[in-house]
């Protein structure tokens, strides 16, 4: 991409192509299209590699053969995730990031829910949403009470300090 740029000199922004998209009607269609090009592909490569062990242990795209439980899948990318959270870099079956391993269960999950291939076993809906939003208030109140406490204890150690001098 940058050999291209230096060459041809010209990089468009997307508002700067879609302004010119009226004289172009190939850039008109192609700007209304899904916008892959927002996606990291560096992420792809890793997820290629957990694929690859999925394909050698259960055949390529066998959710599209059987539908899949979605709860697997989920518990899955969750396990992963927690222990990507927890310090542990490399999945040892995969020789790659954990992160690698939610990606691919991520898009397993959602090829399956596309394709109709899922089987959503999934607990009936819950309040999780909204107990995420009060205990993220209840973090901040206990943040600012502990920073209230913290700096009542810090002025009278101060105060203490200045008192023993006299």
């Amino acid at each position: 991409m940058a050999r291209r740029q230096e060459q041809t000199g010209v990089k468009l922004s997307v508002t700067e192509a879609m302004a010119l998209s009226s004289a172009n009607p190939k850039l008109a269609a192609g700007i209304k299209k899904t916008p892959l090009r927002l996606l990291p592909l560096t992420a792809l490569p890793y997820g290629a590699v957990v694929m690859t062990v999925g394909k050698t242990k259960y055949t390529a795209f066998n959710w599209r053969e059987s539908k899949i439980s979605r709860l697997v899948y989920l518990e899955a990318a969750l396990r992963h995730l927690l222990a990507a959270m927890d310090g542990e870099d490399v999945d040892e079956e995969t020789g790659t990031y954990h992160e690698a391993s939610v990606l691919a269960c991520m898009m397993i999950a959602l090829d399956a829910l596309t394709t109709g291939r899922i089987i959503d076993d999934r607990y009936k809906t819950g309040t999780m949403g909204a107990l995420m939003k009060k205990c993220a208030q209840l973090a901040q109140e206990a943040a600012a009470r502990t920073e209230a406490l913290i700096a009542a204890k810090q002025a009278a150690e101060a105060k203490s300090k200045k008192r023993t001098r006299r």
